[in-house]
This record gives structure tokens, C-alpha cells and sequence, in this order.
């Protein structure tokens, strides 16, 4: 049908809103399209709310780019909306809010309401999508899409200050390599909008089979109960000469690495960019000082091994060009003796300074370093050895801190009182590692990789001729997590497993911070860390390491009072007067 002659003409500027609003339909769409990773990394994209809900980015989005299998998020928004609301009644910590948060999403995914495709299942996508965005986007731009304007522009990009700028380059992104759905940034042209094509946003939360946490599994990260040791499950394993595997050691088998977008960020309207308030605290730079305990527990022998460098001027001197202040800190959790880790704890920072690609691309040079550590370790020894160990290093420059995870051992950013895991887990039977395992000609069974090894990735291990080697299930590849450092985050414990069996990451740095306000001391704080494991009856060694980002202690958590007041009326009072007389 012809349009009516009668109609009256649209006016300039409506008709240049429309114009830019179909450029940028075009270009999302386009952009889209052309890479299958990317059609899937955005048809998976499907929450983005984080583990405690409130106040911490409880937008939720699906980008509506035209890409087959794409759906609304409305229920999921609906999921996190409640979660916020009972939240805000209830108070963060309320086991209440997070279940009936656990069971709604559960039921938004049985809807099959949520864009998710076969090429990119919910099982497989969730739990990988914002681990790989911070690995490969080196922490520089996090972002999401939310349904305005038919869901064509976007509603975050956050950018983080103090960057080298090769971390910001295409050519440092290259040598970094791409995972599934990464892309580099991609300029849309209209208004300086710049998105990441195949950014990957997944969940905070705990995942188990069917992408969600077990109620036998518990919440890491807001769960403060303790793990009971005594199962059956636990019996039979230690009955058939295998070390327990704990509840624990399913129940952190899904990253819960997070990167925060606070309710604060400022949005600029005129130049449509967002401002995070990240840059409003650019002045604060870390004071690092650090303390370890290492405990040999109820075992016949110490086989862990830990590093702390405080300064990596005064210990390296003139060796490399690095920058001040540099720390570097390592726990490595070795089994079947000590050499592994002894090797690794000795030369693995050696080893990432004498990359050709330190200091201008960080996690080229850590990936690079812990593989030929691996390699070393086989030269200097026999393959026959049968020692391994696992591996998790810190290293941090100026306001990036740089966590490396091969392993069981984990690394947890004490933030406001908050816990933020900044490391995965490596057990076999976590999908992501089993998906992986038998992708490469492994099993799991019972737990263990091939029914030898409790854990998915470690060093050395060499004389497992089936597991190790070029393309063979046991990997030394490490996982890297960037993070930059504002006032909030207050320390960082790194920890091997026998701590983390018998607490969550949540209770450890509850203990901490309590500790830290008390008398300050980090090498004090990682001594009653290990006392506390012990009064768990941990069943491993112990190695535990504190590090604090200021010299003073954490502050005391101010809570806002409630604006709303509840009083009574002087007739109610009366009237509740007269029926307590009444009653006597």
C-alpha cells in the first residue's frame, strides 16, 4: 500500500537519528555474521549478573544482531531483578536469595527462552565466556549489549586506566592468540562506539553439571559453612589409597572470576562514552607487603613450595628492565616428592623475564614461561620421574596484577570484605576440563584423570606416557586471569587445595580481614589461616600466602541506614497500652 500523500514530512533530525540507528543495525549485524565464532559467542551471551546480585552490574543482556537462535533475556532479567530485591531485605549474605536466585535461572533455562545454540550449549558457553574475555582482551574493554532501541547500541564499555599500550594493540592481541567468540575491537563508526565483536560475558556463579551448583555443592564465594570431611564418599577414597576427593573438590570446578562494573560508572552523554569509576581512583597505586605460612599438616611429608618477592628491583637488581613496584608470588603444590617444585618455584620467574615477549605482552610471555619450565623440568631431570606439581603465580606490576593457574591451587582477591576468585580449579571432572580430556583421548574416572591424577593440569608428571606431552590430556598450559587494582581491593591470598578443601574462598577472606583489622601483620594473618584449616581437620600440607595492596589496615564496613522509619501513632500506642493492661 502507498504511503499517504497527506502525511507530514519527517523532520531532519528524526530522520538522522533513524539513519545512524540503521548504520549501527547494519554494521552489528555485519559484523556479526562474518565470523561463526563471534554468531556464537553473542547468540550465548545471556547473563550477566554477578554472584551476590546487588549493586554489581545487575544488567543482563542479549545482543540483537540478527544471528540465528538469538532470544530475549526478559526472564533472566526477572531472575536477577528478584535476586536484588531480596537482597536488599534480607542482606547480602542471605543462603534465602541465592537459592531462590539459583532455582529461578534454573527454570529460565528449561524455558529454552534463552539464546542458546547448539553450536554454543549452555553448558559449554557459561562457564568459559567472561574467563576467556579477560584473558584475551587483557582486561581493556569488558562490555555488554542490553535491548534499547531494538538492542542496537551498546549500553557499557567500560575502559581501565593505566594500561600499557601494547596491551591495547592488535599486534599484542595477535601473538596472544583468540579462543572461541574472541575478536579484537572493531570500530562501528557512528558516535565512537567501539565493541568487542565476539566479547565473552559468563556468569560469576558456580556451575556443575547442567551449568549450575548442586545443592550438595554450595556457593563458592557466599557460602561461610565448612566442608564435612567425614562422607562416605571421602571413606571409600582414602579405603581404596587414594587421597579423599572432598565435595570441595567439585563444588569449585567453574570460574568465578569476575570483573566488576560498579553502579557508579558515569555516562557521558554528549560523546556517548562511559566513563567507570575505576578512573575517578587512577591516584591509588599499591604499598605490597606479604606473609606465608606453610604447615606440613597431618601428611608424612612437606611436598609444597612457595615464592614471595615483595620487590622485583632489589631481587632481580640489574638482570631485567622491569617496572616499580613489582612483586612476585607463587604456590606449588608438588606430589610424589619435591623436585618439581623445587624446580619450578626456582627458575619459573627467571623464565618469564628472559621471554622475547616480556614486559609488552605479559600473558604471552607467563604462558610461554610456564610451558618451558615444563620442558626443563624433563631435561634436567629423567622422564621416568614420576614427580609433578601444580603452579599459581601472582605477579604484579604498578596496578596489574597477572594470576597464572596451572592446578588445584587458587588465588582469592579479598574486596571490601567480599571474595572474588581470580583462578579456576583444574579437577578432571569439571566439564570444561572433562570436555577437554576426552576431546584428547582421556578419561575421568572417579574423579582422577585416567584414574591416576586428581588433578587436570600440572608440571612435570612426565613419566605418564599416555597423559603427558604434545596434545595428551595433561596440560601445562596455564589459565591467566588480568586484573587492575583500585582502593577497594584490600589482599590477595593464594593458597594450595588443602586449604581450599575445608573452606570456601568467602570464609578465608572473612578471616582475614577480621584478622588484618586487628593487628595488621599478613605473615600473622596466613599463620591463623593455617591454624583454622588444621581445626577443619585439613587433610593435606598447607601453604598459605597473604598479600596486602596498603599499609594500613582494612577499614570498617559502613552500612547507609535505612531511609524508611517505622513509628506509631499515639492512638496506636494507646490502644496497644490498653491490651497489655488487659492482659494482666
Amino acid at each position: 500500500m502507498r504511503d499517504d500523500p497527506r502525511r507530514p514530512p519527517v523532520s531532519p533530525a528524526l530522520a538522522l537519528i533513524l539513519l545512524v540507528v540503521l548504520l549501527l543495525s547494519s554494521s552489528m549485524r555485519c559484523a556479526a555474521a562474518t565470523d561463526p565464532g563471534v554468531r556464537c559467542s553473542r547468540s550465548c551471551v545471556a547473563e550477566n549478573c554477578n554472584s551476590i546480585g546487588i549493586r554489581y552490574g545487575k544488567f543482563c543482556g542479549v545482543g540483537w544482531t540478527g544471528c540465528p537462535g538469538e532470544k530475549p533475556c526478559d526472564e533472566l532479567d526477572a531472575c536477577c531483578k528478584a535476586h536484588d530485591e531480596c537482597v536488599e531485605k534480607k542482606g547480602l549474605m542471605s543462603v534465602k536469595c541465592h537459592e531462590k536466585f539459583k532455582s529461578c535461572m534454573r527454570k529460565v533455562k528449561k524455558s529454552g527462552k534463552v539464546g542458546f545454540s547448539k553450536e554454543c550449549p549452555y553448558e559449554t558457553a557459561m562457564p568459559t565466556m567472561l574467563d576467556q574475555q579477560l584473558k584475551k582482551m587483557g582486561n581493556d574493554v569488558y562490555q555488554s549489549c542490553t535491548l534499547t532501541f531494538g538492542a542496537l547500541l551498546l549500553s557499557r564499555s567500560i575502559s581501565l586506566p593505566n594500561l600499557k599500550p601494547t596491551w591495547k594493540s592488535k599486534a599484542c592481541n595477535t601473538a596472544s592468540g583468540v579462543h572461541k567468540g574472541g575478536s579484537f575491537l572493531q570500530s562501528l563508526g557512528a558516535g565512537g562506539i567501539a565493541m568487542a565483536a565476539g566479547t565473552d560475558l559468563s556468569s560469576p556463579l558456580g556451575v556443575l553439571d547442567g551449568g549450575f551448583m548442586s545443592k550438595d555443592a554450595g556457593s563458592s564465594g557466599s557460602s561461610l559453612d565448612g566442608q564435612d570431611l567425614g562422607t562416605p564418599e571421602a571413606t571409600k577414597q582414602m579405603k581404596a589409597g587414594k587421597p579423599p576427593r572432598h565435595l570441595s573438590a567439585i563444588r569449585h570446578c567453574a570460574s568465578t572470576a569476575q570483573l566488576d562494573i560498579s553502579a557508579e560508572s558515569e555516562l557521558d552523554i554528549g560523546g556517548l562514552s562511559l566513563k567507570s569509576s575505576s578512573d575517578r581512583r587512577s591516584e591509588f597505586f599499591p604499598v605490597l607487603r606479604s606473609g606465608s605460612c606453610a604447615e606440613i599438616g597431618p601428611k608424612q611429608s612437606m611436598e609444597d613450595e612457595h615464592i614471595c618477592v615483595d620487590n622485583l628491583v632489589d631481587h632481580l637488581g640489574h638482570i631485567a628492565n622491569v617496572a616499580s613496584p613489582g612483586a612476585f608470588y607463587g604456590v606449588f603444590d608438588g606430589h610424589d616428592g619435591t623436585d618439581a617444585a623445587s624446580f619450578i618455584r626456582k627458575n619459573i620467574l627467571r623464565y618469564i623475564i628472559e621471554d622475547v615477549h616480556f614486559p609488552n605482552c605479559m600473558e604471552k610471555a607467563i604462558r610461554s614461561a610456564f610451558l618451558r619450565a615444563d620442558h626443563a623440568f624433563a631435561d634436567a631431570h629423567s622422564l621416568d620421574s614420576t614427580s609433578g606439581t601444580t603452579a599459581l603465580t601472582a605477579l604484579i606490576f604498578g596496578r596489574t596484577l597477572h594470576i597464572a593457574n596451572a592446578g588445584d591451587c587458587r588465588a582469592v582477591l579479598g574486596k571490601r570484605g567480599r571474595a572474588v576468585e581470580l583462578s579456576r580449579d583444574h579437577k578432571p571432572n569439571c566439564n570444561i576440563e572433562r570436555l577437554r580430556i576426552e576431546k584428547l583421548g582421556g578419561v575421568v574416572y572417579d574423579g582422577y584423570l585416567n584414574g591416576q591424577l586428581s588433578v587436570a593440569r600440572a608440571l612435570g608428571d612426565w613419566h605418564m606416557k599416555d597423559l603427558k606431552g604434545a596434545a595428551c590430556p595433561l596440560s601445562s598450559e596455564p589459565e591467566l586471569q588480568v586484573t587492575t587494582l583500585t582502593e577497594e581491593d584490600e589482599f590477595l591470598i593464594m593458597g594450595c587445595d588443602g586449604l581450599w578443601d575445608v573452606m570456601t574462598s568467602q570464609y578465608a577472606v572473612t578471616i582475614a580481614r577480621k584478622e588484618l583489622m586487628a593487628h595488621n601483620d599478613p605473615e600473622r594473618c596466613s599463620r591463623e589461616l593455617v591454624q583454622e584449616a588444621l581445626k577443619l581437620n585439613a587433610r593435606d600440607n598447607l601453604t598459605v600466602l597473604v598479600i596486602c595492596f596498603s599499609p594500613n589496615p582494612p577499614p570498617r564496613i559502613e552500612f547507609a541506614r535505612s531511609r524508611v522509619r517505622r513509628s506509631i501513632s499515639a492512638e496506636g500506642l494507646n490502644s496497644l497500652k490498653g491490651i497489655l493492661d488487659s492482659n494482666v
